[in-house]
């Protein structure tokens, strides 16, 4: 679905900010508006999952989207990720054409690392799909910080078996 791609590739903070622009022709500014009218709507009936999907699809990860970095959303639809979306996952860490940027493979490490705290059988599909080769490649072969350092946390992620432990502890 368009309107779904067009969420996932962050269109609403654009479309925030061409409305900012004097445009000098009222079509301009009426389309943007039923444009972002429009995407609103969709964006109220998709599931937050939905989202994550959609711009996981696109190989365009980004921290400011927020399904990320919230402890609810992974909470929420942990159960909703199948081998697909790890594959999918484990497809931006094996890019070699280099159309997937640096950013989107730190959030796709972040969020491998955030399956494995939460899905109750991350181990077991995580080793389904193979990432920890890939992710213990891009630690010591990136010329990334950011990537090292997401490679470091989700292979630390990984390895802990008992994530409620370590909140007591």
């Amino acid at each position: 679905n368009n309107d779904a791609m067009m969420i996932g590739c962050g269109l609403m903070r654009h479309l925030e900010i061409f409305q900012n622009k004097q445009w000098g022709d009222e079509e301009i500014e009426k389309y943007l508006e039923t444009l972002k009218a429009t995407l609103e709507v969709k964006l109220n009936d998709l599931s937050s999952f939905e989202l994550y999907k959609t711009e996981l699809m696109s190989q365009k990860l980004d921290w400011s989207s927020p399904v990320h970095r919230s402890e609810r959303f992974w909470r929420g639809n942990i159960l909703s990720f199948t081998t697909e979306t790890l594959e999918l996952l484990r497809a931006i860490l094996l890019n070699d054409s280099g159309d997937v940027d640096s950013r989107s493979i730190a959030v796709a490490l972040f969020d491998i690392g955030e399956f494995a705290r939460f899905h109750p059988f991350s181990k077991k599909l995580l080793e389904t799909v193979d990432v920890k080769v890939p992710i213990s490649q891009l630690l010591q072969e990136s010329k990334d910080i950011e990537v090292k350092k997401e490679a470091l946390l989700a292979l630390q992620k990984i390895m802990i078996h008992n994530w409620e432990s370590l909140s007591t502890a």
